[in-house]
């Protein structure tokens, strides 16, 4: 049916009518069937827009079946678009979607006699550029890729920001560009360096939080008076504070929460166990036992020579030497060289 010569399709007789209740001006012709290589065209469109090959001869069942598989890509895109938090560029997605829906929408009529073909190229080259490459992105592995760097840029890495804030920046600005997703492999090189730089970071940091630790226990607790008093049960129990603080330190990825493990322990933990952890019931601190002194003339030993002819034999004579004074030193004893410590020696 058309009005003043313009095509009505799917529109009651009677809203035409209402308003004058005349047919004036009104003609009905039958349409005359879309040429064949008019829906050769329309075929060719389909394939080319999902990559199966059509053999439908009627324009009605072609439009019903681009229509169905139009519904099943705006489906497919807005499935995505609702991920635009996740991933930023599918934002864009809702201006395809509505070009679709507005295509998936038209008549039978439409298709066939005003579907040009630049209107149906420009429809090829969106989904050749957006959909296509975003479904790849999606359904493949550069998606668990650019997961990793997403994770990587997060804000809340604070390993990132201290390891190398400049190629962290470039990498997060790099993750906002809305067709990042056609080129991640950019991504690729600073991704391995930023990686590596945590790891050395994260290293060094392990590495100086466990020696402050040891340090600390070494100097403060070990040299404290009230150390030997203790049973070795409570030995063992102190001792365990110091391997749970290098334990937790070496099971923590976090730069921060390492530095914080080891401060605590040098800090308050360390005041805690000097004030606490060493102070027994009832018990009296005593002064450590006066020093014994040995003459290093008295510290025997067998070197199993008679005499020394060779660096070989000095060698061997000094060896003996220093493995003798090294079990008098073992023993808690302090070896006297000079003669005037005989009064010492003597006390």
């Amino acid at each position: 049916m058309r009005y003043n010569a313009s095509l009505i399709e799917k529109t009651p007789y009677t809203s035409i009518t209402s308003n004058t209740g005349s047919v004036q001006n009104i003609t009905i012709v039958p349409e005359e069937a879309p040429l064949p290589e008019t829906l050769q065209m329309m075929r060719n469109f389909f394939s080319s827009l999902f990559g199966e090959t059509m053999s439908l001869t009627s324009a009605n069942q072609i439009s019903e079946l681009l229509k169905q598989r139009l519904s099943t890509i705006i489906s497919e895109l807005n499935g995505y678009a609702a991920l635009r938090t996740q991933y930023p560029f599918v934002a864009g997605l809702g201006t395809v979607i509505a070009h679709y829906e507005e295509l998936r929408d038209r008549s039978t009529a439409w298709y066939f006699n005003e579907f040009s073909s630049d209107l149906r190229q420009t429809f090829i080259e969106l989904h050749e550029s957006t959909v296509l490459p975003i479904r790849d992105f999606m359904k493949g592995a550069q998606r668990s890729r650019y997961d990793e760097l997403a994770a990587l840029a997060r804000d809340d890495n604070s390993n990132a920001a201290e390891a190398d804030g400049a190629l962290l920046a470039h990498i997060r600005s790099e993750l906002s560009n809305p067709t990042i997703y056609t080129r991640l492999q950019t991504l690729n090189d600073p991704k391995t360096r930023l990686e590596g730089a945590i790891a050395e970071l994260l290293g060094s940091t392990r590495t100086q939080a466990i020696a402050q630790i040891i340090s600390r226990y070494d100097t403060l607790i070990l040299k404290d008076l009230r150390w030997p008093l203790h049973t070795t049960e409570r030995q063992s129990s102190i001792n365990a504070k110091r391997d749970k603080a290098c334990t937790d330190i070496t099971a923590t990825t976090s730069i921060a929460r390492i530095r914080q493990l080891a401060a605590d322990f040098i800090g308050p933990q360390v005041t805690q166990i000097l004030n606490v952890d060493l102070v027994l019931p009832d018990q009296k601190i005593i002064d450590p036992p006066p020093p014994q002194y040995v003459d290093y003339k008295n510290v025997s030993f067998d070197a199993g020579l008679s005499k020394i002819t060779n660096d070989a034999d000095l060698e061997q004579f000094l060896d003996a030497q220093r493995e003798a004074l090294s079990k008098v030193l073992g023993d808690g004893k302090q070896i006297v060289l000079e003669q005037q410590h005989a009064a010492t020696l003597r006390d």
